[in-house]
């Protein structure tokens, strides 16, 4: 009997923990987050110090842990070191200094039972590295690392699906039209910050979708960027891809301010980076005197760039001895 009891307090204990575990799990349809990429140098690559006139060969290695919700394509992200001349370096030209991933690196993901199964961490090297000229005295140099890559963002809002406020009004239980709308997005660095729906007559209601950088990156570009150029000139920084779809059938959105798309897709521009604002259409006329709440499904695509930096000191070992 004493046995019995105390392998029922056992079992019930470990309930206890399981359930405590998954407490620990953010609930909603993402793990969310505002980042992607996450990136550092590998402890020891780059030193901190190195010789000059060729006497000592070292390396640079990034380590990109992939935190938010979107899979990198194999080939659609690339890290460029800066800073430092490739040809000081031992290196013919600034193209020895810019690799892609050679594989995919999946995202973060949340399984069925709600767990979270982190994302991968791939690792670039560039290797056979060594400053060339002899110094007159040591030198110091910033070695930075460009991280550009492919990402997605994928967000819902639930909105009210209500054709007529006048007519549906004993059904104002079931759900409020107007108003803010909750959002939930994926791990991202651009993110849909605020949905709110208003009714605008005929059976139609209008969206006001806000799209923001969130992340801690340097800026970001149309999903066909491939060279991530920061330059007051470049007319594709800070232009974002959008889907917008509804879970509702026979419903499209028909959007304004989408340039290169259809009615419910195209590029938008976030002037300087700043939020922006996506309005659209919702003809509800199709769904007939029903009233219910139903998603809004929303995608994002864009080439993100970050950026990461770590000093390097050359030593002049002549002028040591």
């Amino acid at each position: 009997m004493f046995k019995k009891k105390i392998f029922i307090v056992i079992v019930a204990l470990a309930l206890m923990l399981t359930a405590c575990s998954k407490g620990n799990t953010p609930s909603g349809t993402f793990v969310g987050g505002h980042e992607g990429i996450v990136a550092k140098f590998t402890p020891g690559m780059p030193p901190a110090e190195v010789f000059d006139n060729s006497q000592m060969t070292f390396a640079i290695q990034t380590a990109l842990e992939n935190k938010g919700e979107s899979d990198i394509p194999a080939g659609a992200l690339f890290v460029e070191i800066k800073g430092i001349s490739p040809t000081s370096f031992g290196k013919n030209s600034q193209a020895d200094f810019k690799k892609t991933n050679p594989s995919i690196i999946k995202g973060t993901k949340k399984n069925f039972a709600g767990d979270i199964i982190n994302g991968d961490t791939a690792w670039i090297t560039f290797d056979n590295l060594k400053y060339v000229i002899d110094l007159p005295g040591n030198q110091g140099f910033s070695i930075v690392a460009d991280i550009c890559y492919l990402y997605e963002t994928r967000a819902t809002a639930k909105i009210c699906v209500n054709r007529d406020i006048i007519k549906n009004s004993d059904k104002e239980k079931i759900c409020t039209l107007s108003g803010e709308k909750e959002v939930q997005n994926s791990g991202a660095p651009i993110a849909i910050t605020s949905v709110k729906e208003d009714p605008i007559g005929g059976g139609k209601v209008q969206l006001n979708i806000v799209i923001s950088h969130v992340g801690p990156g340097d800026g970001f570009f149309k999903k066909t960027e491939q060279t991530c150029d920061m330059a007051v000139d470049n007319q594709n920084k800070y232009k974002v891809y959008v889907e917008v779809t509804p879970n509702i059938r026979g419903v499209t959105a028909h959007c304004n301010n989408l340039d290169e798309g259809s009615v419910n897709s195209g590029y938008i521009t976030l002037i300087d980076g700043q939020p922006r604002t996506l309005t659209c259409i919702l003809d509800l006329n199709p769904v007939g005197d029903s009233v219910f709440e139903e998603l809004v499904n929303f995608k994002l695509s864009y080439r993100y760039l970050q950026h990461i930096t770590t000093p390097l000191e050359v030593k002049d070992v002549s002028g040591s001895s």
